[in-house]
C-alpha cells in the first residue's frame, strides 16, 4: 500500500513538474535566439539569467554559459566571475563546469574576450539583388526586383528609402543593377539599363541621399561602344568612383570615373571576365581586385596602384580565391579561398601596396557572398535562405490532382539543383546543378540521372562559364543550352550526354530548342526596335528565317508534332499576357488564352498528347499558380501543387509525372564581427 502511495506521488510530482521544464526549456530557446539572430546581447543575458535562477541545473549551467560568452563579446569583466561561478558551484555538470576551467586558465586572452560573431541583420521578404554596405555600416543598396528600382536599407530604423522611382516594368523595362554608396554615405553610384535614343543600353549614374525626398540622379558614363558597367568603391575622398567595363568587342576593363565630369581614366585592360570584385584600399592609395589569368582559369588577387603605375600579384594560387575587401587600417587583404579543401575567409599581410609573409585562414566553412568590410571592421555578407531543389509529382493533368507525396529524384547536392529536362524516351532525367564555390560564386554541372538505375552522371563542362535551359535533342544523344563559352562568345551549345564534350551551333538566342527535323528555334531580341523575334535555324544548311516577331515574346515551346510553337506574349500597358499557337510553316497565329498578369520568360510545356499546355500563371496579387491550358477552348485546370514552386518544370513522356523546382530561395544579410582583432595580434607581420 505504501509503495503504490509513493507511485502515485511520483506522478503527480512528474505531471506538475514537467510544464515547468518545459517553459524552462523554451525561454532557454528564446534568449538563445535573442543572442545569435536577433544579435541582442543584453536583453540575451536578461533572459539567461532566469534560466540560470530556475533551478534545473542542466540548464542554469549551459545558461551561465551562454550568459559568460556574451558578456565576452561585450567585452565585460563579469564574464570572468561567471566562469568561477560555474567552477565553484557546478562542478558536476562536466561539459560545463570544464569548459569554465579552460577559459579561465586561458585567462581571458584578447582572442577569446573578442570573439568572432556572426549573426543575420536582415532578412527581406523579397529576393532582391544586394549593392554593398555603407562605410559606417548603417545602409545597404539593392535593387528591388517587383520593380527595378534602386533602395537604400537603413539597419538602424529598419526602413527602406527608394532611390528611383521607375514605376512597374509595365510601364518601364529599365532597371538598377549593381550599385556602391560612397564612403561618406552622402551618395551611391549604380548602373542603370534602358533603352535611350533607341538603343538599349548601360549607364552609370549618380545620386544624392542627401534629404529625405526622392532624390536626382545624375548620369556620369553613357557610351554606346560599353555594354556593361559596374561600380565596384568609391575613392575615401569621393572624387573618383571604381568601375568595370566591359565593351561591345569582349574587351574589359577597369577603370576611374570621375564624380565631377564623367571622365574615365583607364587602370588597366583585363581579361574579358573581368574582376569579380575591386576596392580601394582605406588610404586611397592602391586598388585590389580579384581576376583570371587566363580562360577557364581560378580567380588570384592583385593590387594596382590607384594611377596605374604598378601592379603586385598579392594572392596567386591554383585555388579560387576572391576578393573580399581591405581592414580597416590597410594592413590586411581578406579574401575567400577554396585552398583548404573547402571555402574559407583568409587575410594576407600588406604593407604599401604588397603582400608580406603568408596568407591566414580566419574562419574556415565560409563562402561568403561579399557586400563590404566596414570601418569597423564588420564584414557584411549575403546568405541564401529557403530550399529549393526538384521533386517529381504523379499528377493527373485532366483533373490537376497530385496523387501521392512529390519525391526527390536525387540524393546528392540537394539545393542546387534547377532546370529539369526529360529525355524522349524518359529514361533519363537531366538537370542543371549550381554548385557553391569559393566566394558565394557558382559552379555549373549537367547532371544525367537514370530513371531505371538511379544512377547520375556528372558533367562539368568546361569549355562552357555557364549554361540555362538544356534540353534533349531527339536522338538522346546530346542536349542543347544556351550559355557561354570560355572563349568569352555566347551562344546555343551542344552538350555531349555521354562525353561531356561542346560544340558551339547557332548564335546567341533564349530557349532554345531542337525539332525532330532539325531545326532549331529560339528567340532573339533587336534593341533598336525594342522587338522580339523566333528564328528557324536550320542546322544542316546554316540557312534562317524569321518565324514570327511582336514586342514582348516569351520562350518558344515546339509542339510534339513539330509543327507548332506556343509562347506567350506581353501586352504591358495592358497588363496582360496572350497564349498563343504559331504556325512554323505559315499562317496566322491562333490565340489561345488570355492571362490576367504579364508572364515575362514563364517556361511553358506541352502535355504528350499535343492537346494541352502546362501554364505558370502569375497572379494579380503576385502568387503563382500552375494550369493546364487546353488548345481546343475547354476550362483551364489547375494543378493542386502544395508550396512555392520555381519557374522551372518538365513533363514525363508518360503524361503522368512531372519535375519541377520546388521551395523559394531568398537573400540574407549577415554580419562577422570581432575578427580581425585577433588577425593582427598574431600576425607579427606588419
Amino acid at each position: 500500500m505504501r509503495r503504490f502511495a509513493v507511485s502515485v506521488l511520483a506522478v503527480i510530482v512528474l505531471v506538475s513538474v514537467a510544464p515547468y521544464a518545459q517553459e524552462t526549456e523554451r525561454q532557454f530557446k528564446a534568449a538563445m535566439n535573442t543572442e545569435l539572430v536577433d544579435g541582442n546581447l543584453k536583453s540575451a543575458i536578461d533572459q539567461y539569467k532566469k534560466v540560470a535562477a530556475s533551478g534545473n541545473r542542466a540548464l542554469a549551467s549551459q545558461a551561465l554559459v551562454r550568459m559568460a560568452e556574451c558578456y565576452q563579446k561585450l567585452g565585460d569583466a563579469e564574464a570572468q566571475k561567471i566562469y568561477e561561478r560555474l567552477v565553484r558551484e557546478y562542478a558536476d555538470q562536466g561539459e560545463a563546469a570544464t569548459l569554465a576551467r579552460n577559459r579561465l586558465s586561458r585567462a581571458l586572452s584578447p582572442a577569446i574576450s573578442t570573439g568572432m560573431v556572426n549573426r543575420r541583420v536582415w532578412a527581406p521578404g523579397a529576393n532582391p539583388s544586394f549593392g554593398t554596405v555603407s562605410a559606417d555600416g548603417r545602409s545597404l543598396s539593392f535593387t528591388n526586383w517587383s520593380t527595378g528600382d534602386l533602395f537604400i536599407h537603413d539597419f538602424t530604423t529598419g526602413r527602406d528609402r527608394q532611390v528611383t522611382n521607375k514605376g512597374s516594368f509595365a510601364q518601364s523595362n529599365s532597371f538598377a543593377e549593381e550599385s556602391a554608396i560612397s564612403r561618406d554615405g552622402r551618395q551611391v553610384a549604380y548602373s542603370w539599363w534602358g533603352t535611350f535614343d533607341g538603343k538599349s543600353n548601360y549607364e552609370l549614374r549618380v545620386a544624392s541621399l542627401a534629404g529625405n525626398s526622392l532624390p536626382e540622379s545624375r548620369v556620369l558614363v553613357r557610351n554606346d561602344d560599353i555594354g556593361w558597367l559596374m561600380p565596384h568603391d568609391w575613392s575615401p575622398d569621393g572624387s573618383w568612383i571604381l568601375v568595370q567595363i566591359a565593351r561591345v568587342d569582349r574587351t574589359a576593363q577597369l577603370g576611374l570615373v570621375a564624380v565631377k565630369d564623367g571622365s574615365l581614366r583607364v587602370l588597366k585592360s583585363t581579361n574579358w571576365r573581368g574582376a569579380s570584385e575591386a576596392f580601394f584600399s582605406p588610404d586611397g592609395k592602391y586598388v585590389a581586385f580579384d581576376s583570371p589569368a587566363g580562360d577557364a582559369q581560378p580567380n588570384d588577387v592583385y593590387v594596382l596602384a590607384s594611377d596605374g603605375s604598378r601592379e603586385t600579384p598579392a594572392v596567386v594560387s591554383a585555388s579560387h580565391d576572391l576578393l573580399i575587401g581591405w581592414s580597416p587600417d590597410g594592413r590586411q587583404l581578406l579574401f575567400a579561398s577554396d585552398r583548404g579543401g573547402a571555402s574559407g575567409l583568409w587575410a594576407q599581410p600588406m604593407l604599401d601596396g604588397r603582400p608580406q609573409g603568408s596568407a591566414r585562414l580566419i574562419k574556415p566553412d565560409l563562402a561568403p557572398e561579399p557586400l563590404g568590410v566596414t570601418s569597423t571592421g564588420t564584414f557584411y555578407l549575403r546568405a541564401s535562405a529557403g530550399e529549393q531543389d526538384l521533386l517529381v509529382a504523379n499528377v493527373d493533368f485532366r483533373t490537376g490532382q497530385v496523387n501521392g507525396v512529390p519525391a526527390s529524384p536525387v540524393q546528392r547536392y540537394v539545393g542546387t539543383n534547377r532546370s529539369p529536362a526529360w529525355s524522349r524516351d524518359g529514361k533519363n532525367l537531366a538537370y542543371v546543378s549550381l554548385r557553391s564555390r569559393v566566394g558565394g560564386n557558382r559552379e555549373v554541372f549537367l547532371v544525367i540521372h537514370s530513371v531505371d538505375t538511379g544512377e547520375t552522371r556528372d558533367f562539368d563542362v568546361p569549355k562552357l562559364n555557364y549554361f540555362q535551359m538544356p534540353k534533349w535533342e531527339p536522338d538522346g544523344r546530346a542536349l542543347i543550352a544556351r550559355g557561354g563559352h570560355i572563349n568569352g562568345k555566347g551562344g546555343i551549345h551542344r552538350i555531349d550526354a555521354r562525353t561531356g564534350d561542346v560544340e558551339t551551333i547557332a548564335e546567341p538566342g533564349v530557349g532554345a530548342e531542337e525539332s525532330i527535323d532539325g531545326k532549331l528555334y529560339y528567340r532573339t531580341f533587336d534593341p533598336a526596335k525594342s522587338q522580339s523575334a523566333f528564328v528557324e535555324h536550320n542546322l544542316a544548311t546554316g540557312a534562317k528565317r524569321e518565324v514570327f516577331s511582336a514586342g514582348n515574346l516569351g520562350l518558344p515551346k515546339i509542339s510534339p508534332d513539330g509543327r507548332t510553337l506556343a509562347a506567350t506574349v506581353d501586352d504591358l500597358s495592358r497588363r496582360i499576357s496572350t497564349l498563343l499557337l504559331i504556325p512554323i510553316n505559315g499562317g496566322q497565329p491562333r490565340e489561345v488564352a488570355q492571362l490576367s498578369a504579364p508572364q515575362a520568360d514563364t517556361a511553358l510545356e506541352w502535355t504528350p498528347d499535343g492537346r494541352a499546355l502546362l501554364v505558370k500563371k502569375a497572379t494579380n496579387d503576385a502568387k503563382e499558380e500552375l494550369w493546364v491550358v487546353p488548345i481546343d477552348g475547354s476550362p483551364h485546370v489547375k494543378i493542386k501543387l502544395s508550396g512555392p514552386f520555381g519557374n522551372d518544370f518538365a513533363i514525363h513522356p508518360d503524361g503522368r509525372r512531372l519535375a519541377y523546382l520546388a521551395g523559394e530561395g531568398k537573400g540574407e544579410v549577415w554580419v562577422l564581427e570581432n575578427f580581425l582583432p585577433s588577425i593582427s595580434a598574431g600576425t607579427g607581420s606588419n
